[in-house]
């Protein structure tokens, strides 16, 4: 028998699997309970929650896996969730912010080529040059004023 943390919460596919907050992070649930989903489902789980109303045929034109009652249920009781957890935190200015920024397409082709160099996601490759240029100034900064 597959251990449970090995298999997809809504899919039952055995294998590797990603941990997702029921409360999402951005809305308060950093330390709260998680399940544990596939990539796939994960992902069209985040689509699906974006969803003005969620429904069996909405939730089958994201993910044709979800076409059966069982999992299109997971699927649904999960979105809500999420949903629930955005409607309840909309006002609240303490809650983390998702911050959107347009990229000319020159820098979106640099982002791609330092996550290709890295071998990682591009908000990974983001990370890392930030990272790298914060620490490349503060190495010019007198030390009294750090």
């Amino acid at each position: 028998m597959s251990d449970p943390e090995s298999v997809c919460y809504i899919c039952h596919i055995d294998g590797p699997m990603e941990e997702h907050h029921l409360v999402p992070r951005a809305y308060g649930g950093r330390k709260g309970k998680t399940k544990p989903l596939c990539r796939t489902c994960h992902f069209h789980l985040t689509k699906a929650s974006r969803l003005k109303e969620i429904t069996l045929i909405n939730l089958r034109s994201i993910n044709p896996l979800w076409s059966n009652s069982e999992t299109a249920t997971r699927a649904t009781e999960l979105a809500n969730i999420i949903q629930k957890s955005r409607k309840l935190t909309e006002s609240d200015r303490n809650k983390a912010m998702l911050i959107q920024q347009r990229l000319a397409p020159a820098d979106a082709r640099k982002l791609r080529s330092l996550s290709r160099v890295f071998h990682c996601s591009l908000i990974k490759a983001i990370e890392i040059s930030i990272d790298r240029t914060y620490r490349s100034i503060k190495r010019k900064i007198p030390p009294d004023l750090h």
